[in-house]
């Protein structure tokens, strides 16, 4: 319901403010995906200020429960260090376990980690590996990526 009132579907009137009222409520039933809601409302101000620090709270506790836009997001956060004190260690964990759940976002940002070789060793192939996932999987810049890579591999081939 909270969804429909976020997207102003199944005849109700667009209301981030309710939708948000009503994340509370499932987030308060236990609910992953409401926490995991109840995150973005905070991290994008969807029908609620603002607020970077409990949008991170919200992730965690989604994340804790297996979400894994939930534990991408705070992947995030740790990567960029908003909400959070930065740490690509644990920004790292979380990519991962969102990527072994095949989030297309996920498996990018850690093609990424591993391209440039921050929190992890830098490796090409696994790059390009998790590149071509999230690229399968309709992510809009792993195409281009993976294409980047393995022009880095035909360049190394030629000398």
């Amino acid at each position: 319901l909270g969804g429909a009132y976020r997207e102003g579907t199944k005849g109700l009137k667009k209301s981030p403010k309710r939708a948000f009222q009503l994340y509370e409520l499932g987030a308060a039933q236990g609910h992953a995906s409401a926490k995991a809601e109840l995150g973005i409302c905070y991290d994008e101000g969807r029908g609620v200020k603002i607020n970077l620090e409990t949008a991170a709270l919200w992730y965690r506790r989604a994340a804790e429960q297996g979400h894994p836009v939930a534990q991408c997001n705070l992947g995030t956060m740790f990567y960029n260090g908003t909400g959070v004190a930065q740490s690509l260690d644990e920004a790292f964990k979380w990519y991962q376990l969102s990527a072994a759940q095949g989030d297309a976002d996920a498996l990018y940002y850690l093609g990424t980690c591993y391209y440039i070789g921050e929190g992890v060793p830098q490796d090409n192939h696994e790059a390009l590996r998790l590149f071509k996932r999230a690229a399968a999987k309709g992510h809009a810049d792993a195409a281009g990526a993976a294409a980047k890579v393995e022009a880095h591999f035909a360049a190394q081939r030629s000398h």
